[in-house]
């Protein structure tokens, strides 16, 4: 039996589909993906490990759950970063991520309940880094967050090759941006399951 396997998203607005000009995009990039069942889970503001003004932005503390509920996965897509630099500079947010992995490494000891039974077979982790915005550090945090992929033995995608934030608030990708996201997004998932 051939079983369609699990993506989970965990990320922020762009993740989310936040329209810079009002509401949300019905065709944001991860529903653009095709040939596995997504899991999105993107929150606006949502950071690595900052505690915001506004409640449930802090994504350390809210990773758990979000495994536990959407188990067993075969690949977890992590996209934070931006809304780091509201609270720190683009290494500081490199520490978060840091510690969003060390939080992974012993799944079964840090999610008490899990057995392991998170990732379906081996445990794959995708880091995508954050689009670019006018911020100067947010241009750091996609060489910054390759060499954490690489230590960690994570998959790595730069979309900043790819796609470019709108020209209204400089941090969300618009319409057609988001379809280039996806184009690139499915090809390197292909390439990491196999399909």
């Amino acid at each position: 039996m051939n079983f369609v396997k699990r993506v989970l998203i965990y990320g922020d607005s762009n993740t989310w589909g936040y329209n810079s000009t009002g509401g949300r995009y019905e065709n944001r990039w991860p529903r653009l993906l095709a040939g596995y069942e997504i899991v999105e889970e993107g929150v606006n503001g949502r950071t690595t490990v900052f505690d915001d003004d506004k409640p449930y932005r802090n994504g350390l503390r809210g990773l758990g759950y979000v495994l536990m509920a959407a188990k067993p996965i075969d690949l977890l897509i992590i996209q934070l970063g931006i809304n780091d630099l509201k609270f720190t500079d683009a290494l500081g947010s490199g520490a978060g991520l840091r510690e969003i992995l060390d939080s992974l490494i012993d799944i079964d000891i840090k999610y008490p309940g899990a057995n392991a039974a998170i990732f379906n077979d081996i445990r794959r982790i995708l880091i995508v880094s954050a689009v670019e915005s006018d911020d100067e550090e947010s241009k750091k945090l996609a060489s910054i967050y390759q060499k954490i992929a690489e230590e960690y033995n994570c998959f790595f995608l730069n979309p900043n090759i790819f796609v470019k934030s709108n020209d209204i608030d400089h941090v969300h990708l618009d319409e057609v941006n988001h379809r280039k996201l996806a184009i690139a997004m499915q090809l390197v998932i292909d390439n990491i399951l196999g399909e």
